[in-house]
């Protein structure tokens, strides 16, 4: 009879695979026990924080059998169990791995399955792998640093070879969350499972910095009208409210504005949630576009990004980027503040669309910019922000 963590296993493969293959992310999946989802998430999500780390590693004790993809993919998620494992579980969980492998890949994979998680299992080959040092096994930089070739010679040509070693690194760690106290201003880290207070939201630590920044710098959010275009979850836009803007929120994904209206009736806030569409009339004294783009400096929460996202992807979503910013502006009220920020650390989505966009719209200029890097703050996002404001005297 099978065990229930026979079960689980094969539900992580399933999800694992289908995120590679079908460039899904996890949170789109339900695993088979809906009480199951941190375990599975935790095996799903260390796997690919690591991905390349640990297929070069299996590569390297397997170079005169190299493994096919399902064989690297199961690998990959028994690797990552048994190098995460305590030492009094991990010859357990090699045991368990070797016998679903032979319903999973056939009864002639299981001695080779051994012998790599033992590899695996070994102290010296978890200490090398945890280190912050590439070993001789490892193949290449951006494999040991878990980024796509192309995101790591992008990332170090824009940045510099040790900033986008220290950004990597960072991404590797296991996120941590953030909430924010909307009557006393105050940050503080969440434990998961705990209930909020009714004056309480999660939102991420660098989400809140940008918006206590934007605060300081237009003289504060009271009596000003204020739009949110792309508002999911809801944090900015009902951390403005609470600190006296008249907030409008809105967003193209109606899922996803679903979910801010959710959030807003749980603070009981009057914020006024208007599907996408329809929320562009008027003028308002402050708008801000925290734009769809990359989510590179979301990698602790969200690993997946960086194996679904091409390079392509990135060139799809400046025009999308600049697409949105045109319309929106449209909306800032003359002596108005225009808010750009996206999370993340890629030039194209940050400066360049911002230079773009100034280069078309004479009637703004640059005021700030500021930039989160992940090693920042605890569970920091990478962040890039820019404060625009509307001036007909700007143009002349």
């Amino acid at each position: 009879m099978e065990s229930r963590y026979d079960s689980l296993r094969r539900d992580a493969i399933r999800i694992y695979g289908s995120i590679l293959k079908d460039q899904q992310i996890f949170d789109s999946f339900s695993p088979v026990e809906p009480d199951s989802r941190g375990w599975i998430q935790e095996i799903v999500l260390g796997s690919l924080r690591y991905r390349t780390r640990i297929e070069s590693l299996i590569r390297f004790y397997s170079k005169k059998q190299p493994p096919k993809l399902k064989a690297i993919q199961f690998l990959t998620l028994a690797g990552y169990q048994v190098l995460t494992a305590k030492e009094e579980h991990r010859a357990k969980a090699v045991s368990q791995w070797v016998e679903l492998s032979k319903s999973e890949l056939g009864k002639n994979q299981s001695g080779f399955v051994n012998f790599q998680l033992r590899r695996f299992a070994d102290e010296k080959v978890r200490a090398d792998f945890f280190s912050d040092e590439k070993p001789d096994w490892s193949e290449s930089e951006f494999e040991w640093y878990c980024l796509p070739k192309w995101a790591y010679e992008k990332l170090k040509k824009e940045q510099g070879e040790a900033w986008v070693r220290d950004f990597a690194l960072s991404s590797l760690e296991k996120p941590t969350t953030w909430k924010r106290n909307l009557a006393k201003v105050e940050s503080s880290l969440y434990t998961a499972g705990s209930e909020l207070a009714d004056n309480e939201i999660i939102q991420g630590i660098s989400s809140q910095k940008s918006v206590d920044l934007v605060s300081q710098s237009i003289d504060g959010y009271s009596g000003k009208t204020i739009i949110d275009v792309c508002a999911a979850p809801g944090g900015k836009a009902i951390a403005m409210a609470a600190l006296g803007g008249n907030v409008t929120a809105t967003d193209q994904n109606q899922r996803r504005l679903e979910r801010v209206l959710e959030n807003v009736n749980r603070v009981n806030l009057s914020i006024n949630v208007k599907p996408f569409d329809e929320a562009f009339t008027g003028e308002y004294e402050l708008v801000w576009v925290d734009a769809p783009c990359m989510a590179f400096g979301t990698l602790r929460k969200n690993p997946e990004a960086k194996w679904i996202r091409g390079e392509a992807k990135l060139n799809e979503l400046f025009e999308v980027q600049i697409g949105i910013l045109n319309r929106a502006s449209g909306l800032c009220t003359d002596n108005g503040h225009l808010v750009y920020t996206v999370c993340s650390p890629f030039q194209l989505e940050g400066g360049t669309v911002v230079e773009h966009f100034l280069e078309n719209h004479p009637d703004f200029k640059l005021d700030k910019k500021w930039r989160v890097a992940l090693n920042e703050y605890e569970g920091a996002e990478g962040f890039q922000g820019f404060l625009l404001s509307k001036s007909s005297s700007n143009s002349s």
